[in-house]
């Protein structure tokens, strides 16, 4: 679970910068344009679009990335048991001979 708990923690922290990444990037379209941060600012909803369907598709990755990762460690879990049973089940015949 400790990994787990660290990939949880990475997803909030990439979150985290997925929003303020969106603020730089918003503020650099301002800058880009050439107005002044001071006069009201417009994105249009291209831009809107594709900064949502970036942020979408990290979280979609993210949420991939996590189902992986606990996967392969119920997958290790899994093998370790099978290894323990099998030694006590040997374990168990030998003793029964």
């Amino acid at each position: 679970m400790n990994l787990y708990r660290t990939f949880h923690s990475f997803l909030r922290g990439l979150v985290a910068s997925m929003i303020v990444g969106t603020s730089v990037v918003a503020t650099s379209v301002v800058y880009a344009t050439g107005e002044s941060p001071a006069e009201e600012t417009v994105l249009t909803g291209e831009t809107l679009m594709i900064i949502g369907y970036l942020i979408l598709w990290l979280m979609v990755g993210g949420f991939l990335a996590a189902v992986l990762l606990r996967q392969r460690a119920m997958k290790r879990d899994v093998d370790d048991l099978e290894e323990r049973l099998d030694g006590l089940v040997d374990q168990h015949s030998e003793n029964t001979l």
